[in-house]
């Protein structure tokens, strides 16, 4: 037989185009407009002499932008990954799971923003203090933010169902952070590899940190999806959009979130530049981003509150200029975010350490340590993407980008760790850089394995290579146990990455399953209300009916679960008003409120909104730059007109937890009817209405 001659097309992918093996044949792929790197016939005795002449071609000039990265012929990258339409469909059917699933762990995210946009939208809610015309530390752009897209929902939901609309306002919140998350994921792939990116999302998508953080309506849930998109447009030096929206997640989510501008700021000022106009080009963009960003925030916070306000610059003063600042809220230990860290990340901890550890000492090794660089590249970082094109004048390019985004993260756990005052949600805009250096230090890993289990030095790079430190080649037993160890490397690394999904989906199941009981227990009242065939007899109750909540306020999950009114029908044969449908007409139809009875808890409770009068701008603006309906204090401070007497509630929720005391007594053994529990679940609504006992309806 004659020798059978292989033919291999090696192609850049661009915009997820596939280019079919005949047009590559007629050379007219590139006149599509699609990257066509290479087409190399090999025969097989011929394999030695390629591979030699492969770290010779390595050692040419390092690509100056993302676009000549693409053109050249020596960047190929061979391993899977995800087209970018997979990617979408999975981080979209993952993020519609979190909007619907994922529990809401915080009440600040419950009183500060979801119930701000309540009252945009509906005209009522509660009011923190932190929204006090005297205070004024939250500003109102990032609410109306959310409220614009809305109000089109809320038109073509109606009023019936406040809860379709909740969720759909989350899913909204989750398809910004999907869509950075994708961004993102791309520009892994063409910066560090289609291997890394491909970690990358496994991490982001299954891991459990994302799946709380991106459907979160938080600020620091908002600065962590405009970060990562920034961080995605950085990679591919759109200088101005990353820039502007760097400014944007501090300016109308979180101020803090500039410390993750970090790289941008090192890159464009204080690294030599490979354009000379970069520096300009950083202080005009941020001047730009700044002045419409503050023009607008200020323009509209001052119109709301009623008086001058920069409602960045107040939380700043606050948290690091007042005399007691958010410890009044509860300290923890640094233990209280490593615990946090492993159990939303679990072994992408690890992963990420390895990957931060790996990527500074590659990178400084390949600049101060260059005797040692071409048995160090050719043993453990043969192909790999980020040091592709080093040579022993320019090293380094590849892995600063990474350097400077895995420096960015260390800054802000540094920070946010010697805080006393610890919250989840405070670490949530560095979840997306644990996700890449995880997806580093996987594929570090990866490689790890495989060059430690492998043998390099049967023609590949053999004249790089010192004689030394040259490993004799094996005849046909020896590449039989070499095979037999690559596969041993695959199974380490696929267990790990079998590890982290049986441990995140175990989390989210977890959480889901232990600590939804309340938001189910509301969900289920806001059903059992609006249904007209219930035996409650409405009649008799308040107008607007009261919800009353005591030691459970915290776990609130906002007055989207209240019904905006039960409806009350009169009865035509004998005139009485009842909850029943048999012949009646529909009456009149009160609102449902929430309001406090006196627990345990001796801090500030939330305040209703001042009203006003028809729903529109002016009873906007007369709500928040009026005092809010009761004292407020920055102290967290008790404030006693709060709470309404327990006689006063026509339903109450109630947990029971087996402990009672005077003010939290055991609500279900003092009322007559029971109309709510869960089993399971400790959770209970109960009404005082007069009747047996015993009706207990359970669901």
């Amino acid at each position: 037989m004659g020798k059978n001659t292989k033919n291999f097309s090696l192609l850049l992918r661009k915009g997820n185009s596939r280019v079919p093996m005949r047009r590559l044949r007629d050379g007219s792929a590139a006149a599509a407009g699609t990257d066509v790197v290479a087409t190399t016939t090999a025969a097989s005795s011929s394999a030695n002499a390629a591979g030699q002449s492969h770290y010779n071609q390595t050692e040419m000039d390092v690509p100056s932008s993302n676009s000549e990265w693409k053109r050249m012929d020596k960047r190929i990258d061979m391993d899977w990954t995800m087209s970018r339409s997979a990617a979408l469909k999975i981080l979209l059917s993952v993020r519609l799971s979190a909007s619907l699933w994922s529990i809401i762990s915080d009440c600040d995210e419950v009183f500060n923003y979801w119930e701000p946009l309540h009252l945009v939208l509906f005209g009522r809610g509660f009011q923190t203090w932190e929204y006090a015309p005297d205070y004024a530390i939250r500003s109102w752009l990032y609410v109306l933010l959310y409220a614009l897209p809305a109000q089109p929902l809320l038109f073509l939901i109606g009023t019936s169902s406040k809860l379709a609309l909740f969720f759909a306002i989350r899913f909204l919140i989750g398809s910004v952070c999907l869509f950075s998350e994708l961004c993102l994921y791309e520009s892994v792939c063409r910066r560090a590899g289609n291997a890394v990116g491909r970690a990358f999302l496994l991490f982001t998508v299954l891991s459990p940190a994302m799946f709380g953080a991106s459907c979160a309506f938080l600020p620091s849930s908002f600065s962590m999806a405009f970060n990562a998109l920034a961080m995605a447009l950085w990679l591919r030096e759109k200088w101005f959009l990353s820039i502007f929206l760097t400014a944007f997640s501090a300016l109308l989510g979180w101020p803090f979130a500039a410390l993750l501008g970090l790289p941008i700021v090192v890159q464009m000022v204080l690294l030599p530049p490979r354009h000379a106009n970069l520096w300009t080009k950083f202080a005009v963009f941020s001047a730009i981003s700044g002045t419409i960003l503050l023009g607008l925030l200020g323009a509209v916070d001052t119109h709301l509150f009623g008086k001058f306000v920069i409602a960045p610059l107040n939380i700043v003063l606050y948290n690091i200029f007042s005399a007691h600042g958010p410890t009044l809220y509860g300290v923890e230990p640094a233990s209280f975010y490593v615990r946090n860290l492993l159990l939303n990340f679990n072994v992408a901890v690890p992963l990420a350490l390895f990957g931060l550890v790996g990527l500074l000492l590659i990178h400084f090794l390949a600049k101060y340590a260059q005797i040692f660089l071409p048995y160090f590249m050719h043993r453990f970082l043969h192909g790999w993407p980020l040091t592709r094109g080093w040579n022993r004048t320019n090293n380094g390019t590849g892995t600063m980008p990474f350097v400077l985004i895995s420096m960015a993260a260390v800054l802000w756990l540094l920070v946010f760790f010697v805080q006393p005052h610890k919250e989840e949600r405070f670490l949530f805009p560095v979840y997306p850089h644990i996700c890449v250096l995880a997806a580093l230090g996987f594929d570090l890993l990866r490689r790890l394995c495989h060059a430690s289990f492998s043998n390099r030095d049967d023609g590949i790079a053999a004249a790089a290579v010192p004689s030394s430190v040259r490993r004799p080649a094996g005849g046909a037993t020896n590449r039989r146990g070499q095979q037999q160890q690559h596969h041993f490397g695959t199974a380490l690394c696929a267990l790990v990455a079998v590890l982290f999904v049986l441990f995140s989906v175990s989390r989210i199941a977890a959480v889901r399953r232990n600590y939804a009981g309340l938001m189910d227990t509301y969900r289920a009242l806001n059903e059992h209300i609006l249904q007209r065939q219930q035996l409650l007899d409405y009649a008799e109750m308040r107008d607007p009916i009261r919800l009353c909540v005591g030691k459970e306020w915290h776990r609130f999950p906002s007055s989207f679960f209240l019904p905006e009114s039960a409806i009350i029908i009169v009865d035509d044969d004998n005139g009485t008003i009842n909850s029943g449908t048999n012949g009646g007409k529909p009456r009149r139809r009160p609102a449902v409120e929430m309001e406090f009875v006196r627990s345990e808890f001796r801090g500030i409770l939330p305040a209703h909104f001042a009203g006003g009068g028809d729903n529109g701008t002016s009873t906007l603006r007369h709500s928040t730059a009026h005092a809010p309906l009761g004292r407020m204090n920055d102290e967290n401070r008790e404030e006693m007109d709060r709470y309404v007497p327990v006689e006063s509630c026509d339903f109450l929720v109630h947990l029971e937890d087996g402990q009672e005391t005077e003010l939290e007594p055991n609500y279900a053994k003092m009322y007559r009817t029971q109309i709510l529990c869960f089993p399971g679940s400790r959770a209970v609504v109960v009404s005082k209405q007069y009747g047996d006992p015993t009706d207990v309806k359970r669901e």
